[in-house]
């Protein structure tokens, strides 16, 4: 998986497969139907209640906007097999959404410079952990 650190507006070079890249603290905003800055002035309060589990726009809910985006890449994958696909933004560094996008087939995330390390982390334990080696979730670091 590779990691990107910066939004790219160039379109591929002629013959490779179009990027499908999306934001997902967007697709997560309107999901919930929440805007990121009004989301911190009520957060403490939805945390507490278990609304959410954690921070919707720093960690990407899976079971919820995770199947949209799992949806997506399989109806995308299934029209353009070599079709590159990947996140950008808060959740492109966070590493439980890292290992998500990983396990349903994404080719990179993107996220600010001071996250590479840790997505790059995060997507090598994934691999590891999806072929059964030391990775695997009992042996992995947070």
């Amino acid at each position: 998986m590779k990691t990107r650190h910066a939004f790219s507006v160039e379109p591929p070079p002629l013959g490779q497969p179009r990027t499908g890249q999306r934001r997902t603290s967007r697709l997560s905003g309107g999901h919930w139907s929440l805007s990121r800055d009004d989301y911190t002035k009520f957060s403490p309060e939805y945390e507490k209640l278990k609304i959410f589990d954690a921070d919707p726009f720093g960690v990407l809910d899976q079971t919820g906007v995770g199947k949209l985006v799992e949806m997506a890449v399989k109806l995308g994958r299934k029209t353009r097999p070599d079709l590159e696909i990947g996140i950008c933004g808060e959740h492109g560094g966070e590493p439980s959404s890292v290992e998500f996008c990983v396990k349903i087939g994404m080719n990179y995330v993107s996220c600010s410079p001071y996250r590479v390390p840790i997505a790059r982390l995060a997507a090598a334990q994934a691999r590891i952990a999806m072929a059964g080696g030391e990775g695997s979730e009992a042996n992995r670091t947070k």
